[in-house]
C-alpha cells in the first residue's frame, strides 16, 4: 500500500496551474483513482480525509505536495480559520441580538401583566 503523499502526487501535479494540464485529463475525474485515494487517506491521514467534506477530493491532497498558491486555497492556516470563524460567529450574534432582545422584552411584558 503506498503512502498517502505518494498516492496523491499525480493529482497534486494536476492541480498546479504551471503544469498546464487540461481539466478533462485531471486525476480527480477518475472515480477509481479518487475512491482508492480516499480509502488510503481514511486509513492513514484522518485529518486530511476530513477536508473532503469541505473541499472535495482536491482538499485531501497533502499540503506539502501543492504549490503555494494552490495550498492557500485548500489549506488555510489555523489562525486564518479562527479569524474567519470568529467573524462569522460575531455576525451571527449581531444578527440574532435584536430578535433575542425582542423576545426578552415580550417575556418581561407578559410577566408584568401576570403579576
Amino acid at each position: 500500500m503506498p503512502s498517502v503523499a505518494e498516492y496523491w502526487k499525480p493529482l497534486a501535479e494536476d492541480m498546479d496551474p504551471a503544469a498546464g494540464i487540461e481539466e478533462e485529463y485531471h486525476h480527480k475525474n477518475n472515480r477509481v483513482y479518487c475512491w482508492k485515494g480516499l480509502r488510503f487517506s481514511a486509513r492513514q491521514d484522518l485529518e486530511g480525509f476530513s477536508k473532503f467534506a469541505e473541499y472535495g477530493v482536491e482538499g485531501v491532497v497533502p499540503p506539502e505536495l501543492l504549490p503555494p498558491e494552490v495550498r492557500s486555497k485548500f489549506h488555510a492556516k489555523s489562525s486564518e480559520k479562527n479569524k474567519r470563524a470568529k467573524k462569522e460567529e460575531e455576525s451571527k450574534n449581531t444578527a440574532t441580538q435584536p430578535e433575542d432582545n425582542h423576545l426578552f422584552q415580550m417575556v418581561v411584558e407578559v410577566g408584568t401583566e401576570m403579576a
